[in-house]
């Protein structure tokens, strides 16, 4: 692939995450959180303006600043944990990528792409996203595999005989290991270790 072609991909996928987080924003924005929702929205367009005229540093250390903010927002506990786990996962992806794809700095060129500073909110609204949306991803998770991905993500790791612990007399261990198995597929954890030695972490 030219490396033009790659800067098309990593573009398509950053008008994607850029607009998962202004989803996430309006969000806190309905619960009253107006200053967290605005600053939000503002680092990640931000973001897609660096992409285009800034360098790969810029860029990297204001996907940094961005996901301290997922951070700070999940503290509030006004939208489901499991948002801020898949933007730090999708961002962390795309920062993967941007380093392995661009060794130098992130210029994707104003005029191969037509970009220019005024119009590219324009570029957002136009464009049609269809993959991973984080509002919509609690509608995939019931509430053990929300409290497992919390505790997980607070402990860093977790022992299966723990988790079976956690629902000990409410569900089954068959129900329990429906629900981590699920959890893998969807790429929010991974395991390590073998029978009651296994553990369970955040990916």
């Amino acid at each position: 692939m030219l490396e033009k072609d790659k800067k098309l991909e990593l573009q398509s996928e950053l008008i994607k995450l850029v607009d998962a987080v202004c989803r996430v924003g309006d969000a806190l924005n309905k619960q009253g959180e107006v200053v967290l929702a605005t600053e939000l929205k503002q680092q990640a367009t931000e973001i897609y303006k660096l992409f285009f005229i800034g360098t790969k540093r810029d860029l990297l250390l204001q996907i940094e600043y961005l996901t301290g903010l997922f951070d700070l927002a999940q503290t509030r506990h006004l939208i489901k944990d499991v948002n801020f786990i898949v933007l730090n996962r999708e961002f962390g992806v795309f920062r993967q990528k941007l380093g392995n794809d661009l060794t130098g700095a992130v210029k994707a060129g104003a005029e191969a792409q037509n970009f220019h500073p005024a119009n590219h909110k324009q570029r957002l609204q136009k464009q049609s996203i269809k993959i991973k949306k984080p509002l919509k991803q609690k509608k995939q998770f019931n509430a053990r595999q929300e409290k497992l991905l919390s505790v997980i993500k607070n402990k860093k790791e977790i022992s299966i005989s723990e988790v079976s612990d956690m629902f000990k007399g409410q569900v089954t261990d068959k129900t329990i290991r429906r629900d981590l198995i699920y959890l893998m597929k969807c790429g929010l954890i991974g395991r390590r270790g073998d029978k009651r030695w296994t553990k369970y972490y955040l990916k």
